[in-house]
Parts: structure tokens; sequence; C-alpha cells
């Protein structure tokens, strides 16, 4: 690994800004794809364009979302977060009942009854 991800996603969305007029996203896509594995990263692929996809949706001002459920269910959060925001939802049967929100990566809001299990008996 030559480069952190978030170094390709910054140089990739500069660049893509840059030349808006001049090259195509597909080509400068392309592009990227080529300086990754140029530079022997392409075990890291799926962390380097995920972090690409992390800065398109900080520059348009959302958060990346992701809910997690002990089941398959409807829940309607929408009103708590903005439409900027990417959502991704889940089922993680290991939460047992309840769910478990985190925002960017970093932040979380777990309300799982494993969790609360395993407060009681640490």
């Amino acid at each position: 690994m030559k480069y952190a991800p978030e170094l390709y996603a910054e140089a990739f969305t500069r660049a893509l800004n840059e030349s808006a007029a001049h090259v195509s996203r597909d080509a400068l896509v392309a592009r990227l794809l080529a300086v990754i594995e140029k530079n022997g990263d392409n075990a890291r692929k799926g962390k380097i364009l995920n972090a690409v996809r992390r800065a398109f949706i900080k520059k348009r001002g959302g958060r990346e979302i992701s809910i997690e459920t002990a089941r398959d269910q409807h829940i309607d959060l929408g009103r708590y977060f903005k439409k900027e925001d990417e959502i991704e939802t889940r089922v993680n049967p290991d939460l047992i009942a309840g769910l478990r929100i985190t925002v960017d990566g970093e932040r979380e809001l777990d309300t799982s009854l494993h969790r609360k299990l395993s407060r009681m008996f640490q």
C-alpha cells in the first residue's frame, strides 16, 4: 500500500471537480482503477472505493447512516435524517431484538437486547 484510501478519494474528487467539462466521469473512474492497480493496491480496492463514496456523501452535505435490526421490518426513520444522507438498512439476527444505528462509522446508538445482556453480565 502506497497511499491511504482517503488520499485516493481526495485526489479523485479534486480531479472530478477540475475536469468536469473536459473528461467524462467514466474515464476518470477508469484512471482511478488504473492508478490503484499501478500502485499495487488492488487488495484494498474496496476500501478505496468506499472512501470515494463517503467523500461524495460528505461533499453533498450528507452522512453515512447504517441501521441494523434484529428482524426484517419496516422502520420509518426518514424524518430523523436529511435527504442528502445515505441510509443503508440490514438485518442482523445477532442483535436478538432492538436496533443499532451508526452514523459515519463513528457514532453509534445501540438499543439491542444483545448489548443490554452483555452489559448486565460483564
